[in-house]
């Protein structure tokens, strides 16, 4: 009973945050930063209700705010590509489990292709592709595309037993 009151009393605050958050975005020349801190607060809002609760059709609203806050993918830095892409890759698997398969797929390919490029210019280790490649591999075979499946669940395995994927 006290964890839930905790997880009550949380949640309060962070929805006073989130509110006061929401409110300094409307007003004029709102700084990139701000804009973009709000983004990461509307993103951590909607992978607590994807994990904790699996309510990935509310977490999709905080997405969607924070996809409007956050940099497009083109103007990401080198040095967040990777965490910026493992964001598109969860955010994805969400659209992806409320049926809304085309758009699921779409963000979880741009996330992909971000941490490649971030593997490509050493910013995270090659194994941070296995979850991104497994998540393909599960939506390629439930599209019924068993080749690209096979081939991402391939390269997915090699990486989480520590191979390296030769190109």
């Amino acid at each position: 009973e006290i964890e839930q009151e905790q997880a009550g009393q949380a949640e309060r605050v962070a929805a006073e945050g989130l509110a006061m958050l929401s409110t300094s975005l409307t007003q004029p020349d709102v700084p990139p930063r701000v804009k973009e801190a709000a983004g990461r607060m509307y993103y951590a809002t909607g992978i607590v209700l994807a994990t904790t609760k699996s309510d990935h059709r509310d977490a999709i609203r905080w997405y969607e705010k924070a996809l409007s806050c956050l940099p497009d993918a083109d103007e990401i830095s080198l040095g967040e590509m990777g965490e910026h892409g493992d964001r598109l890759v969860k955010i994805g698997l969400s659209y992806w489990s409320v049926d809304q398969h085309t758009e699921g797929m779409r963000l979880t390919k741009k996330g992909t292709q971000l941490i490649q490029r971030a593997v490509k210019n050493g910013m995270v280790p090659e194994r941070a592709l296995a979850v991104p490649y497994s998540n393909l591999s599960a939506m390629h075979k439930q599209l019924g595309n068993d080749e690209e499946s096979k081939s991402f669940a391939s390269m997915a395995a090699r990486l989480e037993s520590g191979t390296s994927i030769k190109r």
